[in-house]
């Protein structure tokens, strides 16, 4: 595919032909290359979340009461009045799972990271983030919402997580450290209420020729993993509320912490 037309363009233009130009292959992993484990945890939100398909009466605990508000909220159109209600229930989620302990980090919102690709500044906008608050502030996962039906998601992410590792990279000349040569950055595309996770392994050899709109000869591998959910087909548009589904998320939730920790 060295042959094919590289142009700059915006993240939110990224498509399959972004990824083939600049030899970027995505593959589907099981449990065990994903992860780096057999089987996937038992999962640990309340067994009320875990029960029930709607919120049940009576007095319920804060968590479990806002679990359901959010993901009412997350499940329906996305109203005028309140764009960010899927961000609020991902970001519930992480918070639920404490994320935030993952080397001391933080939950945060709407990253603007400038990035120049054929000498023209563009921007990867970061729907939410995880960083880390040592004095290198790196990210260490990000996610992306899909909310725009003509858009490629898959895509858009991996372009992020190319430029979140680059900036990680210039935080550490800064601090008068090396460029890492290559790390996996941890990322998650939601859509609704439906996450699919990627481990995008991203090297400098990948940021300089995206950079100069080059072919890189080394082909990138990013791994996908889609919760293993009893109806696949319907996963994007059902979500969490079905239960097993759930189950299955808050699974690969917890299996996820590790990836990003490692």
């Amino acid at each position: 595919m060295a042959d094919l037309k590289r142009s700059v363009k915006p993240i939110s233009q990224w498509t399959d032909n972004e990824l083939l130009a600049f030899n970027i292959r995505v593959e589907d992993a099981g449990v065990e290359a994903f992860f780096n484990i057999p089987q996937l945890p038992p999962p640990t939100a309340s067994p009320t979340i875990l029960n029930n398909l709607d919120k049940p009466p009576g007095t319920l605990l804060k968590n479990d009461r806002l679990f359901f508000a959010y993901k009412r909220d997350a499940e329906g159109p996305l109203p005028v009045e309140a764009p960010f209600s899927r961000l609020n229930f991902t970001m519930f989620l992480l918070d639920l799972l404490e994320y935030d302990t993952i080397r001391n980090s933080l939950v945060g919102l709407w990253g603007k990271l400038p990035f120049l690709m054929g000498g023209q500044r563009i921007i990867a906008k970061i729907d939410l983030f995880l960083k880390s608050v040592d004095e290198l502030h790196e990210y260490l996962s990000i996610v992306h919402e899909d909310k725009h039906p003509n858009q490629d998601p898959e895509a858009q992410v991996i372009a992020k997580a190319i430029v979140a590792f680059h900036h990680n990279n210039c935080k550490r000349m800064k601090a008068g450290l090396q460029r890492l040569p290559d790390k996996d950055t941890c990322a998650i595309v939601m859509e609704r209420t439906a996450p699919i996770f990627y481990r995008v392994h991203v090297t400098t050899a990948l940021v300089d020729a995206v950079a100069v709109l080059a072919y890189p000869q080394e082909e990138t591998t990013v791994l996908r993993f889609i919760p293993p959910v009893p109806n696949q087909e319907m996963y994007s548009t059902e979500g969490m509320h079905p239960l097993a589904n759930r189950r299955s998320v808050f699974q690969c939730l917890e299996a996820f912490k590790a990836v990003i920790d490692s």
